[in-house]
Parts: C-alpha cells; sequence; structure tokens
C-alpha cells in the first residue's frame, strides 16, 4: 500500500486506501459559544400534557407524568426534568437526566439544592412538597441548575 503525499493551499493531504486524511491543516473558523447547558438526556413519551421544566417520572403504563411530592406513591420515581412541553395529546418530550441546565426565568439561590415539588414544580423550599423530599440538583447560578437525583426521603 502506498502513501501519496499532496501539498495543495498550504494543506497536506495523505491519501491511502482511496481515503482522504487532512492531517495537517489550517485552524478553522472558530465555532458558536453555545448556551450553558451541558446535559445527559432521554426522549419519551408522554399520553397526555407535560409542561417543560418539571420533575417527571413513568407511570404504570410506562407513560410519562409528573412526579408529584405530595403524592406518597411518587417518592423515588423521579427521572429528570422535561426541557420541551406536549400537548394535551401527547407526545414525545426531552428529559434531562443529569447535567446542567439552564432556563432565564428562574431566580435561584446559588449554591442552594432543587427539589421535587407539587406536580413536578422546581421548588428551593424543602418544606413544599409534603409527602416526601427529593433533591433533584444543585443551582449554580441564578438561572441554571446541575441535575443529580438524590435519594427520596419519605416525611413522616
Amino acid at each position: 500500500m502506498s502513501t501519496v503525499l499532496v501539498t495543495q493551499l498550504k494543506r497536506q493531504v495523505r491519501v491511502q486506501g482511496g481515503r482522504t486524511i487532512v492531517i495537517n491543516g489550517g485552524r478553522g473558523p472558530k465555532g458558536d459559544k453555545g448556551d450553558a447547558s451541558d446535559y445527559a438526556c432521554s426522549i419519551l413519551t408522554a399520553t397526555g400534557a407535560i409542561s417543560a421544566l418539571r420533575v417527571v417520572r413513568k407511570d404504570a403504563a410506562g407513560s410519562l407524568q409528573y412526579c408529584d411530592g405530595n403524592t406518597a406513591a411518587h417518592a423515588g420515581t423521579a427521572l429528570g426534568v422535561s426541557l420541551t412541553a406536549v400537548g394535551a395529546g401527547g407526545g414525545t418530550v426531552s428529559v434531562v437526566t443529569s447535567g446542567r441546565m439552564g432556563d432565564n426565568v428562574w431566580a435561584w439561590t446559588i449554591g442552594q439544592p432543587v427539589y421535587c415539588g407539587a406536580n413536578g414544580v422546581l421548588t428551593q423550599n424543602a418544606a413544599t412538597p409534603t409527602a416526601w423530599i427529593q433533591q433533584i440538583g444543585v443551582a449554580d447560578s441564578a438561572t441554571s441548575l446541575v441535575i443529580g437525583i438524590q435519594t427520596a426521603i419519605v416525611k413522616l
């Protein structure tokens, strides 16, 4: 097998076995900065409406539902936080299961835990859920949190 080295426009290209590989080229253009999010995401199915930015779980049939801190049967079932929403007819929902996510409407206290509240609403008030408490993440800025779901604690 022979290797051919070609220089063209100050780029060296190696042609080997019918493949062309750039081995020494100039630096490309700077990419977009992107957003502050860096997370793991699952695509799950809901049979009804799901709002974005809510803690979700799967019901017995496997459909996505809100995880409710006031319902004892929901303790320990949190999967993550819905990133996208779906209407009453249901559909697929992106769910952040770990990592950093952000939203400009949030106003978190930095460094404080974020919990699952009533109807999956995120809260920093540990007294809000009445049946059980589960830390969903920690605020790392006023508008972002790092998702890291912890073990649920049932309130007596």
